[in-house]
């Protein structure tokens, strides 16, 4: 197999590669097990002055990292460089990122959802709200040291449902982190 050797310095989350025209060519032999992701190559002279590889089989660069030297044989470790090898198709693709599922903005029209109608806030759940919290202050209000009323199970229990079906039924998922 015809393998391409470099001294080749590269920044790190680079596509920057070599031209194979200007690396040594040299006949490898491939030794097993090895992986076209962490290629093993065994050579006849010493490698150690190269650091960089491109296999034309495969169409992959390499960063070389590991040499070693038994009987006479050469074996030299490789782990593909990512970016070098795909470069040409990280170059040639044109895309937008549109929808994050991570943090997303609620306001704006997701496009893979068909809308039946104009798409319109739900503003019905604003009495809800503005009754619960009216009623939460009042009950603040004799919740002072010292306390009065205590909430109960019930209570407890409608208020956090409350607190979650509120942002869910106006969809504002991500004010939820209180439920």
């Amino acid at each position: 197999m015809v393998v391409y050797l470099f001294t080749f310095s590269k920044r790190t989350n680079s596509l920057s590669a070599p031209a194979p025209s200007t690396g040594r060519e040299v006949d490898v032999n491939l030794k097993s097990p090895c992986t076209m992701l962490e290629p093993r190559l065994e050579v006849t002279f010493d490698p150690t002055a190269y650091n960089y590889c491109y296999i034309p089989d495969w169409d992959r660069y390499y960063y070389l990292t590991e040499h070693a030297y038994e009987l006479g044989i050469w074996e030299v470790r490789g782990s593909v460089d990512v970016l070098a090898s795909w470069a040409s198709y990280i170059r040639s693709t044109s895309a937008q990122v549109i929808f994050s599922s991570s943090d997303y903005n609620l306001d704006l029209i997701d496009n893979r959802i068909p809308a039946a109608g104009p798409v319109i806030r739900n503003v019905t759940n604003v009495p809800f709200a503005g009754a619960l919290a009216g009623g939460l202050l009042g009950f603040l209000v004799y919740n002072f040291h010292p306390a009065k009323v205590f909430m109960g199970d019930t209570g407890s229990l409608f208020l956090g449902g409350a607190v979650w079906i509120l942002p869910v039924s106006g969809r504002q998922v991500r004010r939820l982190p209180i439920s």
